[in-house]
């Protein structure tokens, strides 16, 4: 007579060994673990930094001709400035040297 299986074998040997619904499980926890091809594709790739590098090249290069622009304006209205203050003083100079009776240099 060949030997029978009763359920609390059956209980034991899937405590012991792994049954397709555990290995199921195990497979889908490992899938979890590791990134599949398509999840790879989110990440920018070599010749989507290349293009990412020119265009953000391109913009710095916009951004510190634009500041320069502004910048050298202003050190043009500062300097034009100055000389109009720089002027109104020999001026005022000028006065007080006529006013004490001291000789004038012309400009």
């Amino acid at each position: 007579m060949a030997p029978t299986l009763n359920q609390e074998d059956i209980k034991l040997l899937k405590e012991i060994f792994a049954t397709k619904k555990d290995l199921v499980e195990m497979e889908k926890r490992q899938d979890k673990k590791y990134a599949a091809k398509s999840d790879l594709n989110s990440f920018a790739t070599k010749k989507d930094l290349k293009g990412m590098e020119g265009r953000l090249l391109n913009e710095v290069d916009k951004r510190i001709s634009k500041s320069e622009r502004r910048i050298v304006r202003r050190v043009d209205l500062v300097d034009k400035a100055l000389d109009r203050e720089h002027m109104k003083l020999v001026r005022d100079v000028d006065l007080i040297k006529i006013h004490v009776g001291l000789p004038v240099q012309p400009i």
